[in-house]
Parts: C-alpha cells; sequence; structure tokens
C-alpha cells in the first residue's frame, strides 16, 4: 500500500475510491481472489438515498474515466432477477449514474493519471 500511496483523499465521496485503488494495486502487480473475504455495505433503504448513491457513483466513474482514459460510461443493464420492480429500479439505477457522469465537472488536477500504465 505505500508503494502506491493508498486511498486517494481527493475523491469527494465514496464512489470510485477503492476501484482506484485497485487498480494503482492492479499496475504493480497481480491481485487475487479472496474467498473467505467479504465486506457488508449497509444501505439506506429510500428511494432517495438509492438514487443519491448511484448519482456518486456515476461521479466516481466520470473521475476515474478521465484519470485513466477508460470509457465508464454509464450502460443499461437487465436486473439480475426480472419483475417489474427490478426493471424500474434498474432503469433509475442507469439513469442516475449518467446524472452524476455528466454532470462532473473535474478539477485540473484530477485530470492526470496516477499510472500511465493502468487502463492500456
Amino acid at each position: 500500500m505505500a508503494q502506491i500511496g493508498g486511498f486517494d483523499e481527493r475523491f469527494p465521496s465514496a464512489g470510485g475510491e477503492d476501484v482506484d485503488l485497485g487498480l494503482r494495486l492492479w499496475a504493480i502487480g497481480p491481485l487475487s481472489y479472496a474467498p473467505a473475504a467479504h465486506v457488508v455495505h449497509t444501505f439506506e433503504l429510500q428511494i432517495d438515498a438509492f438514487l443519491r448513491r448511484f448519482v456518486r457513483y456515476g461521479r466516481g466513474n466520470r473521475l476515474l474515466s478521465i484519470r485513466y482514459r477508460v470509457d465508464l460510461a454509464p450502460r443499461p443493464f437487465p436486473p439480475q432477477c426480472p419483475s417489474f420492480i427490478n426493471w424500474v429500479l434498474a432503469g433509475l439505477q442507469y439513469l442516475s449514474l449518467w446524472w452524476g457522469y455528466a454532470l462532473t465537472i473535474t478539477p485540473t488536477e484530477w485530470s492526470v493519471p496516477l499510472e500511465d500504465s493502468v487502463g492500456e
């Protein structure tokens, strides 16, 4: 972790900082799957919290897209368990991701990739 500087604290909020860390770790060596490791997130159940979370994720994708010169623009996707409500939620999720992605204005210092080799 010291070799890559740990988490980049310039991320404005949760949403992309973990992907950034993973990409920088990957640039210095292979990553391994740890089947016994797991992370449990506590998510608010209200629809406004759901929408805000995916706007943040869209913003993070935009920052990562610029930093690593890769296309991380949101794309529509089907729900794992197709039902009317899950299709509606998948649509709202996609629109929220796009909202965050499209409206993110990137600070000048952010556009310089940490590692030119990552994402190529």
